[in-house]
């Protein structure tokens, strides 16, 4: 079973706890291609390329701090007219979009079996519209010649008065197996939405069965603490974490450091005078959780 060892658990009341058995690829939307003709989110796929060729796009890279959750980027989906086809809401996947079918398909390999994917979404509808995501989950049988649903679910998005909330969609398995397809899908409104609907979508991550430890059980430990350049964590021998993630108190991340070692140091020089939390995990799924202060 994974585990998850946290610090100071009531400095967290709104992180949701996770064993990393598979992660998400761009997660944040922070990774975005050079396009000239319109805005190109790496590891997902939008309409936007379909409504490049008829003048409309759909799916925009916004850095407007009050249309992120955190980090420098967010992703925007915007319902439009388009020339032929009509009022038309904006779609994010994880897949690839067939545009002869009008379906969504393919999807990004995953080899466990979260219990939801979560994420923060601000959904600002013209009028009364609804949004919407949902997870696909399946398993090629060779022997058949075709993909075989393990589990799904989905959820619809309604107005979230301007600000981001955090909302989780619930996985329900049909098999026992472990799925090797993950088709991520998530759309700004309805064909018979309004025109200027917007999702913005940030930060999504998978959620596993995961139990509670104290972080002495991995012998963590970090100094100088406070500290003002460069922190070092050190945790028992033969214990190797492969990410470090910065958090703030409110739950934001400030910063994502890969490490190498089961000694590392995290350069927080250009952090500010406060307190953070520092979020460690590995790809065997073992998070642990701890305070430090900067000065």
């Amino acid at each position: 079973m994974k585990t998850i060892y946290l610090a100071l658990i009531m400095l967290f009341p709104t992180l949701i706890l996770q064993a990393q058995q598979d992660s998400i690829m761009n997660p944040g939307m922070e990774r975005w291609g050079p396009n000239t003709q319109y805005d190109e989110l790496l590891d997902w796929t939008t309409l936007n390329p379909a409504g490049a060729l008829l003048g409309a796009t759909l799916a925009f890279k916004t850095t407007d701090p009050t249309e992120l959750h955190s980090g420098d980027h967010a992703v925007k989906l915007v319902t439009q007219e388009i020339q032929f086809f009509g009022v038309t809401p904006s779609i994010l996947t994880s897949g690839f979009i067939n545009t002869a079918s009008q379906q969504v398909e393919g999807g990004k390999p995953i080899n466990s079996r979260p219990t939801s994917i979560s994420g923060w979404f601000r959904f600002d509808p013209v009028t009364v519209d609804t949004g919407f995501a949902s997870i696909a989950l399946t398993k090629w049988n060779s022997g058949t010649g075709i993909a075989e649903p393990i589990g799904s679910g989905s959820i619809n998005i309604l107005n979230t008065s301007g600000v981001f909330v955090n909302i989780e969609v619930e996985i329900n398995y049909i098999s026992s197996e472990t799925p090797d397809t993950a088709l991520i899908t998530i759309g700004s409104g309805t064909p018979t939405g309004e025109v200027g609907t917007a999702l913005f979508v940030d930060d999504l991550y998978y959620t596993f069965p995961s139990s509670i430890e104290t972080p002495e059980s991995v012998g963590l430990s970090l100094y100088p603490n406070p500290v003002s350049d460069l922190l070092t964590i050190n945790t028992l021998e033969g214990l190797t974490f492969t990410l470090a993630t910065i958090y703030s108190l409110d739950g934001r991340i400030i910063q994502n450091v890969v490490l190498n070692s089961n000694t590392s140091r995290l350069d927080v020089s250009n952090l500010k005078t406060g307190a953070y939390i520092v979020e460690l995990s590995n790809k065997e799924g073992t998070i642990v959780r701890q305070q430090f202060l900067k000065n």
